[in-house]
């Protein structure tokens, strides 16, 4: 009978993700009594992604409707539901990833902060009275629970903190400039994200350091700043409330600089964790260049995704898809055999040469089906050579 602490590992140890969407497998697998065969247990875990995606529809739907109205909704779940990329793709079944579920996560608590922000807005509230506080709060730790959902999935989800943080200031400067009282930012703030904080906190913090990359207490400290953060806004707001209304942006300007300066001169250690974090998420450094979804983008994956950029080649449009080597450069090569010890081939790691356009002669010791077009290279036959060294892997392995 599979077990979650004994068939999966600490999944809080591992850097690229957590350990909800194992745990969700699990409990489908004992649900549905796939507990002992591990085709059947592959199979229910292949079904996770795809009803991901199918709880997006409604979520979307959802949260359209409340940005704007029911019809954008039922625009927005119609397009969800077809929309094509590596959402499609990542959302298949067998694709036994967590990507689907960073997405309907961070999706369910995008929904429960905007409902929690509606919900206090136009309403009064006083500290003394708790009636005043109940829906906001209660709406807010739904928002942080949601929040929590996504971050013991993948420790990436303090991105949204980031837009979270952004939204604030420039929804305080909308304020100020409208004459509104921003108190329902900081009450929504201080509840979501110290919800957050207490269930990371419960949670652990098994990597050592200040990363925001895994699991570290660099994430409690960061949202403890975007609550101060809040406050030091709402402050400032109050204290210039009747003076001109440059005053708070320009002020604003002046405290970012102010602790830009302090860091950087008082606290360097500070201040570089800071960067180096910055550039972990949004750089092109050796690691991310590695991960096809941390990768920067370019017009031409664009226009290989969404069909949408400028076309690199002229009248005859884009660059093939990005799978395929371009011209002069080397084929795939080959890659171990995921169930043995020898290697092997198939359509989508076979070598071949790319020839450069306009020729269609193929390449030197291999046949190419259709005169060597570029729509049928993934056809082509592997190389003498390496099929030679196939053959005698074969061969040493049947005289043992």
């Amino acid at each position: 009978m599979v077990r979650s602490d004994d068939a999966l590992p600490d999944r809080r140890q591992h850097p690229l993700g957590g350990p909800l969407f194992a745990q969700i497998i699990a409990t489908l697998c004992l649900l549905t009594g796939a507990s002992t065969r591990p085709p059947e247990i592959m199979v229910v875990a292949s079904w996770v992604p795809p009803l991901m995606a199918v709880a997006m529809v409604p979520v979307t739907y959802l949260l359209a409707r409340k940005i704007a109205d029911w019809k954008t909704g039922l625009i927005a779940a119609g397009l969800i539901a077809v929309i094509g990329s590596n959402y499609a793709y990542r959302s298949l079944f067998g694709f036994v990833d967590h990507h689907i579920a960073e997405t309907l996560f961070s999706t369910i608590f995008v929904l429960a902060y905007v409902a929690a922000l509606l919900a206090a807005r136009d309403r009064s509230f006083s500290p003394k009275n708790f009636e005043t506080l109940k829906i906001p709060v209660i709406t807010a730790a739904l928002a942080g629970i949601a929040y929590l959902l996504g971050y013991f999935n993948m420790p990436t989800m303090i991105l949204f903190a980031l837009i979270v943080a952004a939204f604030t200031l420039v929804q305080f400067i909308l304020d100020f400039f409208e004459g509104r009282s921003s108190e329902y930012l900081v009450l929504i703030n201080a509840v979501v994200f110290g919800v957050v904080i207490i269930g990371a906190a419960a949670f652990g913090f098994p990597h050592s350091g200040f990363s925001l990359v895994f699991y570290t207490v660099g994430h409690a400290v960061a949202y403890a700043a975007l609550i101060a953060g809040t406050l030091v806004l709402y402050a400032l707001s109050v204290f210039l409330k009747d003076r001109p209304k440059c005053y708070f942006p320009a002020a604003l300007a002046a405290v970012a600089a102010l602790a830009v300066a302090v860091l950087y001169i008082a606290l360097p250690e500070i201040y570089d964790l800071l960067i180096a974090n910055l550039l972990s998420f949004f750089g092109t450094g050796a690691t991310t260049t590695t991960v096809q979804e941390a990768r920067a983008w370019s017009f031409d994956a664009a226009w290989a995704t969404f069909h949408w950029g400028p076309r690199p080649h002229g009248r005859r449009g884009c660059r093939p898809p990005l799978a395929e080597p371009r011209a002069g450069e080397p084929g795939p090569r080959l890659r171990p055999d995921l169930d043995g010890d020898h290697p092997r081939f198939d359509r989508r790691t076979r070598p071949v040469r790319v020839l450069p356009r306009g020729k269609h002669r193929p390449a030197r010791g291999g046949l190419c089906r259709g005169g060597g077009h570029r729509r049928n290279l993934e056809r082509c036959r592997t190389l003498p050579r390496e099929r030679e060294r196939q053959q005698g892997v074969f061969r040493s392995r049947s005289h043992r």
